[in-house]
């Protein structure tokens, strides 16, 4: 039923001017938007989905537990609902389930994350390693083009003193 309001509700907001849907659900049929907006979402992500025709154990869900299962991410509600037998469950047993369940996802994720934290960081140090092994690559090249300039330096300092040496030599004959 809660799904069959819910289509209805999209149905009519649909159809309601802009800034109006507040007023015609207060006219209409006294449900707040908080409600209205609820049995919609219900609708959305069971009937719209087609996951009540899938799933028995979504299917017989009140409203209640349905929209308390809305809290699990949709790719595990149904397999959750069945489980846990979810519309047997107490409502405040099934949201305590519900927050076992959204704790569990939180410990994983923040595993998760520590995990490519790690790895984000040994990926850094190799970076940082492999740009200090190609800037002391970089700095061996430029000593050694440095080491064979001065090498020519001196060979050609040698050649001018030579030179010189010649010239007064034969300035003195």
């Amino acid at each position: 039923g809660s799904i069959e309001i819910g289509r209805r509700l999209t149905e009519a907001k649909a159809l309601v001017k802009h800034g109006q849907w507040g007023a015609w659900l207060k006219d209409r049929i006294d449900y707040s938007q908080r409600t209205a907006n609820n049995f919609m979402r219900i609708y959305k992500e069971y009937g719209e989905t087609g996951l009540a025709e899938k799933s028995q154990s979504i299917a017989n869900l009140s409203y209640t537990h349905a929209l308390a299962l809305l809290d699990v991410p949709a790719e595990e509600r149904a397999k959750f609902a069945e489980e846990k037998n979810a519309q047997d469950m107490k409502i405040k047993e099934l949201q305590e389930a519900i927050k076992t369940l959204k704790a569990a996802a939180f410990l994983k994720a923040k595993s998760e994350t520590k995990q490519r934290m790690e790895e984000i960081q040994k990926l850094e140090a190799k970076a940082k390693q492999a740009e200090a092994n190609k800037q002391a690559e970089v700095k061996k090249q430029l000593d050694i083009a440095i080491a064979k300039e001065r090498e020519e330096l001196k060979r050609a300092n040698d050649t001018v003193d030579s030179l010189q040496s010649e010239i007064k030599e034969l300035t003195k004959k």
